[in-house]
């Protein structure tokens, strides 16, 4: 027990919720177990090689369903989604910053690019059968290709010449305490890549534009979206600032 003065309005709402929803548990059971099966029916017709990772029907959680796409990225449908205001996860909420399978698929028996390849979908008390139908629309298009003028970029590839060249535009999206820890590249813009499209104007389009962030993941978001808002040539370093750092581990600020 903690000492202090207790939220006794937050205790007494908070038994007030669970007996709301209590009440209405089983019909909203039946409701996201029928909405389950019409999305699951929706994904195959989309994705016919869709593999999904369940128990069985008697202990599911109706909510929650989680689907590997064989062959595609997941991240590159995170960001895909993304780009229609529709959030998925592909992890964990401790390793959103991260390229790495879940851990939890991987103790499963699920391979490593399965693991990689699979999202999982939520679904609440405000979801419908039409916001799944947009999902499933939005989909399509999404496992149909990549924007164009969107690639990887291996860190290997980011050299000295190349960052030094006049015609790279250099944004590096890490947090400003991660910045604090290594030195931005000079020249590179810092910003930010929560509502990234505010600095998409500022982006010049006759340059080649690399995008880098600790990790990789918040500046493929980022590189994705400017992709689809029409840049020609975007890229993303792979692995991000730490693949890169440690394949040059004497840079410092005079590259």
């Amino acid at each position: 027990m903690r000492t202090g003065t207790e939220g006794v309005h937050q205790i007494v709402g908070l038994g007030a919720a669970v007996r709301l929803a209590e009440e209405r548990m089983a019909e909203e059971q039946r409701r996201l177990s029928s909405l389950r099966g019409g999305f699951v029916a929706g994904l195959r017709r989309v994705c016919p090689l869709i593999r999904i990772h369940e128990a069985a029907p008697e202990v599911q959680l109706p909510g929650t369903l989680n689907v590997a796409f064989p062959g595609k990225e997941g991240l590159r449908i995170l960001a895909g989604l993304d780009c229609y205001e529709v959030s998925v996860s592909i992890g964990s909420a401790c390793t959103a910053d991260r390229i790495e399978p879940s851990h939890v698929l991987l103790g499963m028996g699920v391979g490593e690019d399965e693991a990689l390849s699979s999202i999982r979908f939520s679904m609440g008390t405000g979801t419908t059968s039409r916001s799944l139908r947009y999902v499933l629309k939005v989909l399509a298009r999404i496992l149909e290709h990549d924007p164009a003028g969107f690639a990887y970029l291996p860190p290997e590839h980011l050299t000295p010449e190349r960052l030094r060249s006049p015609r790279t535009f250099l944004i590096d999206l890490r947090f400003p305490y991660e910045r604090l820890l290594a030195d931005t590249i000079p020249g590179a813009q810092e910003w930010s890549h929560i509502y990234f499209e505010r600095f998409i104007p500022r982006i010049p389009r006759d340059k080649e534009v690399i995008l880098m962030c600790s990790t990789g993941v918040f500046s493929f978001s980022a590189g994705y979206r400017l992709a689809r808002a029409g840049h020609p040539d975007v890229k993303v370093v792979y692995g991000g600032y730490a693949a890169w750092r440690a394949l040059h581990p004497e840079a410092d600020s005079r590259v």
